[in-house]
Order: structure tokens, then sequence, then C-alpha cells
């Protein structure tokens, strides 16, 4: 079995032991919260939707909505678009032998995904031309890091290699141990020092800081302890994309907790536990995460305290949440979106768009973009920004 389908099986397993233990029906522990019951939902408008032509399943993280220069740059299926922001017109569409993994990372002047035979390939930003592909040989996750002349990848079984931009060959890798049973190993790339160095996070706990042109590691820390009786309970990945405002790091970890981490002193500020494995969102005071029940919390940045919890969406699929002006945003595998005030966490909107599960919406400008696992690519607009 490997890593991507392990994933989905590990917080299932944990509840299924539990409930065994202490006798709990699985079947009512396991079901769906009831759609939540929302009388307001005019806050957004349908601008336009594409048929993209390819259904997909996407593990968390792994396939997302990109946006750069006015574009929308996206892989599912076989098929790599970039697609007009403002029209939802295909600028072009290049279609490849093999179903993508993971991607795109846009930067460059390059268009980067990785396929399930473990290849990179780029792309042109401007006519989608094939430039030229490069062999990974592992399984990829995470979307590359386009930077600096480097196409940076992070492979499952915890390899960074970097691919120059120009001809796509390896410059430089490493590989950080790690541990017999983890998740998907997903956790994404983030550029920290000017663009000159990135952070990553793996199955050990472990952050690690390197520097994009040569590959060398500057530093390494541990954000969470490997703790439990056995190794379903020693699980601490970090799987999700560190967020960096200022000098403040957040990220999260599986059963770790959520981090804030400074990173001129290398050290903890606070943990605070909340077990997930997809995306942060970081505003200028608060941290928003959906954990892996489907519980929407937000945190104070400054200490960690949860200011809310939103119950109302246990066991629907929920994604990782976006920041949408004062609204909160998450989608569920039945194709709903859910707006929540960022301040109390209460429902304030609803929308049905799609009866197929939604990928983490993208929020750019006064416009909500969103793609759903049956190929279908929305645009909403604030309507206030209409009148």
């Amino acid at each position: 079995m490997n890593r991507s389908r392990l994933s989905a099986l590990i917080p299932l397993l944990t509840l299924l032991a539990s409930c065994s233990m202490f006798g709990v029906d699985e079947d009512a522990v396991n079901a769906p919260a009831p759609l939540p019951e929302v009388t307001k939902g005019d806050q957004l408008a349908a601008l336009w939707s594409r048929d993209l032509g390819e259904r997909f399943v996407s593990a968390p993280g792994a396939l997302k909505l990109v946006s750069a220069e006015g574009k929308l740059g996206l892989a599912i299926g076989h098929s790599i678009h970039l697609i007009d922001s403002e029209s939802g017109e295909t600028v072009w569409q290049t279609i490849v032998d093999e179903e993508f993994s993971a991607g795109p990372g846009i930067g460059d002047g390059l268009v980067a995904a990785v396929d399930n035979n473990g290849d990179l390939l780029a792309f042109d930003l401007t006519s989608g031309e094939k430039l030229w592909q490069a062999a990974v040989k592992r399984e990829v996750l995470t979307s590359p890091l386009v930077a600096q002349g480097k196409v940076v990848v992070r492979t499952v079984d915890g390899q960074v290699m970097a691919f120059s931009t120009d001809q796509g060959t390896m410059t430089w890798r490493f590989r950080k141990n790690v541990p017999a049973l983890s998740l998907h190993g997903s956790s994404g790339l983030v550029l920290i020092n000017n663009q000159e160095g990135f952070l990553t996070g793996f199955g050990s706990g472990k952050l690690v800081a390197s520097n994009i042109i040569s590959g060398q590691i500057l530093w390494e820390a541990s954000v969470s302890d490997q703790q439990g009786r056995n190794e379903i309970e020693r699980l601490t990945d970090i799987d999700t994309t560190p967020v960096v405002m200022g000098d403040t790091l957040y990220v999260a970890s599986y059963q770790g907790g959520i981090v804030s981490f400074s990173l001129s002193q290398r050290k903890v500020h606070w943990n605070t536990p909340v077990s997930l494995f997809q995306e942060i969102a970081v505003d200028k005071n608060q941290l928003y995460a959906t954990d892996e029940k489907g519980r929407v919390v937000s945190l104070s940045r400054d200490k960690g305290e949860i200011l809310w919890s939103q119950e109302g969406l246990l066991n629907r699929g929920v994604t990782a949440p976006e920041i949408h002006g004062d609204f909160i945003v998450v989608g569920d595998s039945e194709g709903y979106l859910h707006l929540l005030d960022s301040q109390s966490g209460h429902f304030v909107g609803q929308f049905d768009l799609s009866g197929s599960a939604l990928l983490k919406p993208l929020s750019v400008g006064k416009r909500l973009y969103l793609l759903s696992e049956d190929g279908i690519l929305q645009a909403l607009s604030d309507t206030a920004s209409q009148n």
C-alpha cells in the first residue's frame, strides 16, 4: 500500500480502534453532520462556470488552484490548464500521457507539475509548450516550488530535489528520514530569506530550512514530539505548508498541534493541540484551521488560544479554510460551499455548487475560485463589488 492510500486510512484506523475499545457505534461516530440550516446566502454571485472535461481524485493539498499574472493554473487528470481568471476562457491546455499527482507550481515563466510516474514536467507559462521532463522516480504529493532558476520538489519518502528551470537538469538533492509509518508527506515548500531559502516539514516532525541555490541545509528544528503508546499515536507528520508572517512561522502537524515558531530565535512560541493534515490560513490577528474531524477552529496569533470552534461540519469532508474578506470559506465533499464569520465562526452563507467534492477555495481580491473533483471550475464575486 502506498503512503497516499495509507494517509487516508490512518485517522480512520485510530478512530475505529477507540470505538472498538469503548463499544461505540462506529456508524454513528462517522456519520456526516446534517447540512447546516443557513438563511443568508447572498454574499456571493456566480460569474462563470467551466467544465474542464476530466474528473479526478485529489489527496489533500496535492492538486490545487494557483493564481499568477491574472491567470489560474491547475493540473487535473491528464491535463494542465492555464485559464483567464477574468473570463474563464482557456489560455492554453496541454494533455499528457500520465495523470498528474501534484501541482502546479508557477514561477520564472514556467508551470511545473508531477505525474503519477514520478516525472516532473515543465511548460512555458505563455504558450503551454512542454519545455522539458525530468525523472524524479518517486511519488510526489506537493506542488513544486519554482524560484531563483530552480524547480524544487519534495517526495513522499523524504527527498528534496532541485532541477534547473532552463534544461531540467538536477542540480542538488538531500534526504531526511521519514518514519516507516507516516501520512502522505505533502508538506508544501515556502520561500524565506528574500527568496534565497525555503522551508519544508517532514514526517519526523522536523522543520528544515535550506538554501534554494545550493540545497545546503541552513538549520532544522523539531516542532512536534513523537510520543504515544504505538506507531499510530506517535504519528506527527508535518503535512501542511508553513505560513510565514514577518519573523513568525505557523505550521501544523497531525496529532502534534499548531505551532508558532520564531525564525530568528528558532524556537517555539506556542503549541496548541489541534490535529490536522490540511493547510492553515492566517490573517492579521487570527489563524484558521480544519481539524481531522472537520471541525473549523480559530486561534489567536499571539498566544495560540482557541477563539471559536465550529462543529457543524463534522465528517463532511471539509476542505482547508480560505480567508475571503470578513469570511472564512470551506468546501465539503458534497459540493457545498460554507461561509463562516471570521470573528464568531457562525455560519453566514451556504451555496450548493456541484454535488462533487470541492478542493480548497482560492480567494483573489473580490473573487472566489472553486474547483470540484468532477472537473467544474467556477468563479464567484462579492455581491457588494457588483453594485
